[in-house]
């Protein structure tokens, strides 16, 4: 595909979209998209606005903007929000309309999603991946106004994503030259800005350097994608609520200890210093049960989280890892002990 083109203006972003002059716009975006500027900025468009989606999007959310897409005619897809908005459109492009342009439109510091191949949804409970090139944005607008409305809680666990992204992409046995420069840099930026952002203290030009470090990130993990701490996180998130990268982070942090003596968590103190998953937890008060450690269904939760890791999701960790040590890791987590 041709590289993304990237905008950090209104005015650019809208000229782009007058250039393309869509029939109509099929616009993906969460409910409190039109509590920003920027909604207004596409008043003068035909466009039928899709928001029948919850994190963690369900399959059949897909099939509903599937529906909606074919019915109203759409030649343009733009997607405004985190990770959920931006896979439910890239699966709806993917299904329906691979050839039409699509304009992501990241609302968090995190996912790195418009920048990536992949999109996840939900079948019955279960995670389903699913990899195109088709889905990678064509256009990137970054705006950084959404960062301010950001819940703390969000605001956390979402820059907490990105720095997993950017770890575990450096790790990857599928990492190259190309994925670790960007995976150094993003990290470089987030440990930068982590305490103020998670304060909520950033202005808008701390807000944009982070939001491209997510995108960094994203490119990164487009190239030697994710590792054993995506791999473990997202039975936490299914059975806890947890938000995506509240769970990685928890997981990762497990995992840096595991592999405190090779040459890449070297390398990777030598870019962040003394911030590791550990601090940033920390940091954001995001260590604590998810459980009793009494209860009667404690053991069964563990095995079942233990049992819920795909080994072929292992497969790109750069070390061979027993289950016995996954299982230590998932008990540290649901007892509140997650750290390095």
């Amino acid at each position: 595909m041709n590289e993304q083109k990237i905008f950090f203006t209104k005015d650019t972003l809208i000229q782009y979209v007058r250039k393309i002059s869509p029939r109509r716009i099929f616009f993906v975006h969460g409910k409190t998209f039109n509590r920003l500027s920027l909604a207004q900025a596409f008043d003068d468009f035909q466009a039928v606005h899709f928001t029948e989606f919850k994190p963690n999007p369900l399959i059949e959310s897909v099939d509903a903007g599937v529906k909606v897409f074919r019915e109203n005619d759409c030649d343009l897809i733009i997607a405004a929000g985190g990770g959920s908005a931006l896979d439910v459109a890239k699966c709806v492009k993917l299904q329906a309309a691979r050839d039409v342009p699509f304009i992501a439109i990241p609302t968090t510091a995190g996912t790195g999603s418009e920048a990536t191949r992949f999109a996840v949804v939900y079948k019955n409970g279960e995670k389903q991946s699913v990899t195109d090139v088709c889905m990678i944005s064509n256009a990137i607008y970054f705006h950084a106004e959404p960062l301010k409305i950001l819940p703390p809680y969000q605001r956390k666990a979402t820059l907490l994503d990105a720095f997993s992204h950017a770890v575990e992409s450096y790790w990857s046995v599928k990492a190259t030259e190309a994925s670790r420069a960007f995976a150094a840099e993003a990290l470089r930026i987030i440990v930068s800005l982590q305490e103020d952002y998670f304060a909520g203290r950033t202005g808008d030009a701390e807000n944009l350097s982070l939001l491209y470090a997510s995108y960094l990130a994203g490119k990164a993990i487009n190239i030697s994608e994710t590792t054993a701490g995506h791999a473990m996180s997202y039975k936490l998130t299914s059975l806890f609520g947890v938000s995506h990268g509240h769970a990685a982070a928890l997981c990762n942090a497990g995992l840096w200890r595991f592999m405190q003596d090779t040459a890449a968590v070297k390398e990777l103190s030598a870019i962040i210093g003394e911030k590791t998953f550990r601090t940033l937890l920390l940091d954001g008060e995001l260590i604590y049960p998810l459980t009793d450690a009494r209860a009667a269904d404690f053991d069964s939760t563990l095995e079942l989280l233990t049992r819920s890791v795909n080994p072929v999701r292992l497969k790109n960790f750069p070390a061979p890892l027993p289950e016995n040590v996954i299982r230590e890791i998932y008990r540290a987590i649901l007892r509140g002990e997650a750290i390095e």
